[in-house]
């Protein structure tokens, strides 16, 4: 059974928390041991920074922070392969205010909810707060979440942002949103691929925190990395990406930003830590420098253990999210994987006949990694070859008797040095054999690569 907030305190109650039509699947603390030593010391930080009312509020706007805080504890919490509700619940609740009944973090987000005038509120509660820390979303401190962000086929907020919290909500706590709900977030997008925060497609002032927010309203609701709305917020994130792995917030770089996209591209179903993503959707960068986001995100940590900007909690709440990814996105496309290209092979003859022998050699692969050399367009295997500590190869390969004459795709494939799959590739000239006349049928173009 869930655990349900009586009188404004929290009384857990025995057993595991199921929520109907909702499974979270996603494996947790599987992020790098560089990301979970960040998040553990940004999540430390946050801790010392609760206030007297058991909130983390540091900025003038009311529950600004608190709800963010909450998730990024929960987190952090978080030891096994599964995600553990007692955990992020005990996490969170051993935290206590200063005032009157030492309130905890769940004490003021009960009051946030119970005073606010915007449903949204409600929703982004019931999506970082009660599911994740096993509160029955019925009983929230007696409040029932579903109702306070208008039910299951509401579809009023004050703002865009808190409509996708609404989205995600409705999708978890009651098996869909609105269908109308998912087509004005369609209908939002700009025409770069991006949303801004009053969803308007007209108005020229995309941000990378909203289409991040978007892609995981359009993922939990069913979207795919292939659904075009999604793939042209990719194309946005790849445009708007920086050589040193940030994502920026009116030209300057930014931890919430970096963060929100992270997750964004995590929902798409792509690993964010390589370039596989970016190239994938804009083949025409994947020359480009790429700076992971997430060592980006490590880079702004101070000793302290808050990461970005001081004088609230919310970068380093938001940056412990984008490390981790474990709570969100709350559903995540099926992971894709892609091919990158490789530098252009070096080959000692691009004109063999075939029983010929030529050298084939290259860099630009994983250091001691099996190669696969294949000719095409009716994939033929040439020969395997094991990359150096420097990610070179060097190899000799034959042309089989009876491949046809006429061009053809030289193909070596293997992993890249970010372990993604990569392929490197050369056009050929196969000569017909020599005739009896001794013929050597004519001048063939030359490839250098």
């Amino acid at each position: 059974m869930p655990r349900t907030l009586r009188a404004r305190r929290v009384v857990a109650s025995i057993g595991a928390f199921t929520v109907m039509l909702f499974a979270f699947s996603a494996t947790t603390r599987a992020a790098t041991p560089a990301n979970e030593a960040s998040a553990d010391a940004g999540a430390s930080w946050l801790e010392t920074q609760l206030e007297p009312d058991g909130s983390f509020e540091q900025t003038s706007f009311a529950g600004f922070e608190t709800t963010d805080a909450v998730l990024a504890i929960a987190e952090a919490a978080q030891t096994g392969s599964s995600w553990n509700t007692d955990q992020a619940y005990d996490a969170v609740t051993a935290l206590h205010g200063s005032d009157s009944g030492n309130p905890t973090p769940i004490d003021y987000l009960v009051d946030l909810v119970d005073n606010a005038t915007d449903p949204a509120v409600a929703a982004k509660n019931l999506v970082y707060v009660a599911l994740p820390l096993g509160i029955d979303p019925t009983d929230f401190g007696g409040l029932d979440l579903v109702d306070e962000m208008g039910g299951c086929e509401g579809m009023t907020t004050l703002g865009f942002n808190g409509f996708l919290y609404l989205v995600l909500a409705q999708e978890l706590q009651c098996g869909s949103a609105p269908p109308e709900s998912l087509q004005v977030i369609r209908d939002g997008q700009q025409p770069n691929g991006g949303w801004n925060y009053a969803n308007e497609p007209t108005l020229d002032a995309a941000d990378n925190d909203t289409t991040g927010a978007a892609i995981q309203a359009l993922v939990a609701a069913g979207a795919t990395a292939s659904d075009p709305n999604v793939r042209k917020a990719l194309e946005f994130f790849a445009a708007q990406h920086q050589a040193n792995g940030a994502w920026q917030f009116y030209d300057s770089d930014d931890v919430n930003s970096t963060a929100m996209a992270i997750l964004g591209i995590t929902a798409a179903g792509f690993d964010p830590a390589t370039s596989c993503w970016r190239d994938t959707v804009a083949p025409e960068l994947a020359t480009s420098t790429y700076g992971p986001p997430d060592a980006w995100i490590r880079s702004q940590q101070a000793d302290s253990g808050e990461i970005g900007s001081a004088g609230n909690t919310f970068a380093t709440s938001q940056a412990v999210q984008g490390l981790l990814a474990s709570w969100l996105p709350v559903e995540r496309a099926s992971a894709q994987t892609c091919t990158t290209t490789g530098p252009t092979p070096t080959i000692s003859n691009t004109a063999p006949t075939p029983g010929g022998s030529f050298v084939v050699s290259g860099t630009g692969f994983m250091p001691d990694t099996s190669l696969t050399i294949t000719l095409h367009s009716d994939p033929i295997v040439l020969g395997t070859v094991v990359t150096d500590d420097a990610g070179a190869y060097s190899t000799i390969v034959t042309i089989p008797a009876g491949v046809a004459p006429g061009f053809h795709e030289l193909v070596v494939s293997g992993l890249g040095p970010d372990g993604q799959p990569r392929e490197a590739s050369i056009q050929i000239t196969v000569l017909a054999a020599t005739g009896s006349d001794g013929s050597d049928g004519g001048a063939v173009p030359r490839f250098t690569g």
